[in-house]
């Protein structure tokens, strides 16, 4: 496995490229975007870790044009804070790459060891995925409105929904983008997204994945209420779940929970808080996070929503739960966003009776 690290720093080159070759891998460097480009032509590259910011095109631009060039998949590493950076980072995601970590620079820092384990085990699991080479077009015409077999209008009829879940990983955010961007406005629900994402780029996730929207999006904050046309992601650091109220509840992340946000800890407590109010969606990732809450919410009667594995970019989230048996439709993200459509027109409907 050839694995392209692409950064401006010397000693974070040298660092990365010790931890790969403990790990088996063969280790190329490029210490610029330009020269990250002329690699992936000349070498055979199997996966590429991304700085965000470099002198001369950053990380962002050259995601996007290798892709163009080459299916690759991409991580993006970045330790900075800065806005501009992070931006980059949530483009590099819209552009092709499938994650962005934390960038692990200092050996004697106190979570060295787990960002190197996340990196890893991140590498490990995307050198499987299979990644198009894209095409540069002026304009992407967006995937038409689908309309709902009988079947699927039927299985909505009698639903009284109170709250959506939506949990992604991986692949998550350009699937996000299509189904809120399809969502008709005012939306008569609160949606709570769990993607999972590096500590330090919510702001700018949500900044990206507003110019999508007119929905409402934040960050959550401890005993907010849940209102319509509002989705809600939370803070770093910290589970999200519901209280008695069925308001938000958040708690900070313990040292014994592996995940955080976790999909099935907002799953677990709306299942409890809401029951049959609920709606729980699986959008793509990678590991099975979600797969508990889903069968939580698929026994309290709620229904369950899965994106097809086949058009996630990562299918793993979504194929753990669907083989819980507890998914009640495996759908595209068209028809997704077609079927929180037609609820969100029901809820009107029964609105204005």
């Amino acid at each position: 496995m050839n694995i392209l690290v692409v950064d401006d720093s010397r000693v974070v080159r040298l660092l990365l490229r010790e931890v790969f070759q403990q790990h088996g891998y063969r280790v190329f460097e490029a210490e610029s975007g330009e020269q990250a480009l002329e690699m992936v032509q000349r070498e055979q590259v199997d996966i590429i870790t991304m700085d965000v910011h470099m002198p001369g095109i950053n990380g962002f631009e050259t995601t996007e044009r290798i892709l163009e060039i080459r299916g690759i998949p991409i991580i993006i590493l970045s330790a900075s804070t800065s806005v501009s950076s992070n931006q980059a980072a949530i483009k590099a995601l819209e552009a092709g790459a499938l994650a962005i970590l934390e960038k692990p620079e200092n050996p004697l820092a106190e979570n060295f060891d787990s960002q190197i384990d996340e990196l890893v085990r991140t590498l490990r699991i995307m050198r499987e995925v299979r990644v198009i080479r894209r095409r540069r077009r002026p304009s992407t015409p967006a995937e038409p409105q689908r309309e709902l077999n009988e079947q699927l209008r039927s299985s909505v009829a009698n639903l009284q929904p109170q709250v959506i879940i939506i949990a992604a990983s991986a692949g998550g955010p350009s699937v996000l983008k299509d189904i809120l961007s399809a969502l008709q406005t005012p939306f008569p629900l609160p949606i709570v997204l769990i993607q999972h994402i590096a500590p330090g780029f919510s702001d700018s996730f949500i900044r990206w994945l507003q110019r999508y929207t007119d929905m409402t999006i934040q960050v959550a904050t401890n005993h907010q209420s849940l209102k319509p046309n509002q989705v809600l992601i939370p803070p770093d650091g910290f589970q999200l779940a519901f209280s008695a109220t069925q308001n938000i509840y958040l708690s900070a992340r313990t040292a014994q929970q592996a995940i955080c946000p976790s999909a099935d800890t907002t799953l677990k407590s709306a299942a409890r808080t809401f029951q049959q109010g609920a709606i729980g969606v699986q959008l793509s990732g990678m590991g099975r996070d979600g797969a508990v809450g889903i069968q939580l919410l698929h026994q309290v009667g709620a229904l369950t929503l899965a994106q097809q594995p086949d058009t996630a970019t990562i299918a793993s989230m979504p194929e753990t739960a669907i083989k819980t048996g507890a998914v009640s439709h495996v759908l595209t993200p068209a028809e997704i966003g077609a079927m929180l459509n037609k609820i969100a027109e029901q809820v009107q409907q029964e609105l204005q009776t």
